[in-house]
């Protein structure tokens, strides 16, 4: 059992839920309706994930050494082969599924792996790699919108919307690059940063239905307001791993927000299912680290 909970603990598998919630946005955005080829999609994308965060600690190993020696490499409960052959079967099984469900856009799947490899070998290297993070979740959107299509058609909903999430992942990223600092904590001014999507969201409803994209925004400001990290024992203050891991599980509600914004009542029946999924991820979060 010490090598599978090394392998989920790799895996990041309490942020599995904000990928489940990306591709069934993307998804119902996109028309797509509930099918086995959901399912696949699902499958293909928590493999892509989960190879890509299990080859970011094999990709990370030099460093962990020297900062983080806990981690699963230098703690010595798995070797560095095995992370580099667990990560890379569990990424190429993804892409693979993503691939068959893609059809004519197949290559949506392939450029997600891609940037995957690219954003493992090039994040600690460079701050613009934050861009090809959020390009990973854009991508995602797409892969799915085109399986939903059945590969027939550009997905352009989920282009415009998986675009959302792209600038925000790349705000969580940014947030995310100060937590190996020891005791450091979010500045206010980088709270505001909730912000970024909320307005994304007004914009784009505006261009459509203005009264959706407000309900769309007051959606993810109510999220913002609930996952928003409490005082914890003796008045401390949220730190950047207490808010790295509320943004993450935010995801959903974010998704959801994007589907009230697109579509007014459209899809309100799937809201609680996308909640569902945001305190899956922070329950799951208790047991595995998210980042």
């Amino acid at each position: 059992m010490r090598g599978w909970g090394a392998l989920l603990e790799l895996a990041r598998i309490s942020n599995l839920p904000t990928v489940w919630g990306n591709v069934l946005a993307a998804w119902l955005l996109s028309g797509g309706p509930p099918s086995v080829l959901l399912v696949v999609v699902l499958a293909g994308a928590g493999l892509v994930y989960a190879g890509g965060c299990t080859l970011n600690d094999a990709f990370d190993a030099v460093w962990d050494r020297r900062h983080r020696a806990d981690r699963v490499i230098p703690s010595g409960r798995l070797r560095a082969g095995q992370v580099w052959l667990a990560g890379g079967l569990e990424l190429l099984s993804g892409v693979v599924l993503l691939v068959m469900a893609g059809g004519g856009w197949c290559w949506l799947a392939v450029g997600l792996g891609v940037a995957v490899v690219v954003y493992d070998a090039w994040h600690k290297q460079s701050p613009l790699s934050v861009v090809v993070m959020g390009s990973c979740r854009w991508l995602l959107y797409l892969s799915a919108g085109a399986a939903a299509l059945g590969g027939a058609a550009y997905p352009a909903a989920a282009h415009v919307w998986g675009g959302v999430v792209w600038v925000y992942v790349m705000v969580l990223s940014l947030v995310a690059r100060g937590e190996a600092l020891s005791g450091d904590r979010v500045p206010a001014t980088r709270q505001l940063l909730w912000l970024v999507p909320v307005m994304l969201m007004v914009v784009g409803g505006l261009r459509g239905n203005w009264l959706a994209g407000l309900a769309g925004a007051g959606c993810a400001l109510l999220g913002a307001v609930l996952l928003r990290p409490r005082d914890g024992a003796g008045g401390r203050r949220p730190g950047v791993g207490d808010w790295v891991n509320r943004l993450l599980a935010f995801l959903p509600v974010l998704d959801a927000a994007m589907l009230v914004a697109a579509g007014g009542g459209r899809w309100l029946a799937w809201l609680p299912l996308f909640a569902g999924l945001s305190l899956l991820a922070l329950r799951m979060q208790r047991r595995f680290a998210a980042t």
